[in-house]
């Protein structure tokens, strides 16, 4: 918020903050320090992506900016991002700073994009040139324009959190609009501040969403070709173990974290899943069939680019990381 302050502001810059049922005194410290901006205090924690809609409903401007609670900005972060999306090509709607780890400097995220199977990985070069076109935007950090926000769905609430950004920037591609990276809007990001605090709960929301990206985004049956494709790689039959920590003299739970895929070895797969979130992510995936074969359907009515168009525009690769 103290960043904000110094941000080369707009007269019309409303600032939202929604407090999803947080117990640290978030709400009395911004009530206390920063009198002018709104406050949404929700009564449970229903998510990043629905608390985003919310803040959204009551948004008053033609822009919506998301900015996670971990962030810090540079003075000129929003012009930049309002430049992306109202100069030059009319198309773009959605638009990402370029984010750099607040711990270090180095890069985050220069944009994300998908491999064939529909797996999201982070771009990590950080001399991208502006206006760089990729699949979709990190909501760390990200622009769009309000009538597309809302005629793609707005961020998928069943998502919770996790995904709900990669999902919404391929259905942009997907309707014709673009989404670019704002390489001149410069935001420092202490990532996973926030959902440290869920690992249980956020190790089976990534792996659904992961799942449901795949079956909502692709053409059938190519959504399912993909889907089985990677179940032998995710090897579900492996149960977590248990590995002694050598320097701690502790023992941590080896797991696969569908959240950070981009940031792992290419080793990644040895790794074991819980078998409990491959179940119930099973069970959840069946259970809400209807839903989202409706979905599905919202999606494909407003197809205008394919697959095939996105592969060749390398937005859709064979890479799984790039540096």
């Amino acid at each position: 918020m103290d960043s904000i302050k110094k941000t080369t502001l707009y007269s019309n810059l409303e600032v939202l903050v929604v407090d999803n049922n947080s117990a640290d005194g978030s709400v009395g410290l911004v009530r206390e320090k920063y009198p002018g901006v709104k406050i949404i205090e929700l009564k449970e924690n229903v998510g990043f992506a629905a608390a985003n809609n919310l803040a959204a409903k009551e948004a008053k401007g033609d822009l919506y900016v998301f900015l996670n609670n971990d962030t810090i900005v540079n003075k000129d972060w929003l012009s930049e991002l309002v430049k992306s999306v109202t100069e030059n090509d009319k198309d773009v709607a959605i638009a990402q700073s370029l984010l750099l780890l607040g711990q270090n400097g180095e890069i985050d995220s220069s944009g994300d994009f998908i491999d064939r199977f529909g797996r999201p990985y982070s771009s990590k070069l950080r001399n991208a040139p502006n206006g760089r076109e990729i699949l979709s935007a990190r909501a760390a950090s990200m622009i769009v324009r309000k009538e597309v926000f809302w005629k793609l769905g707005r961020f998928e609430e069943d998502f919770f959190a996790s995904f709900e950004d990669v999902h919404l920037g391929w259905k942009a591609w997907i309707a014709g609009y673009k989404v670019v990276l704002a390489s001149n809007s410069i935001v420092y990001h202490f990532a996973g501040q926030t959902v440290k605090h869920l690992k249980n709960t956020m190790n089976f929301h990534s792996m659904k969403n992961q799942v449901c990206i795949i079956l909502l985004n692709f053409e059938f049956p190519l959504s399912i070709k993909n889907l089985f494709s990677l179940l032998p790689l995710y090897r579900p039959s492996i149960i977590s173990k248990s590995i002694k920590d050598e320097k701690e003299g502790k023992k941590n739970q080896q797991q696969l974290n569908f959240d950070n895929l981009d940031t792992m070895a290419p080793a990644m797969y040895s790794n074991p899943v819980l078998l409990k979130d491959v179940l119930k992510t099973s069970f959840w995936i069946c259970s809400h069939s209807m839903t989202l074969y409706k979905k599905y359907k919202q999606i494909k009515q407003m197809r205008i680019l394919s697959t095939n168009y996105l592969v060749k525009m390398g937005l859709i690769t064979d890479n799984r990381y790039e540096k």
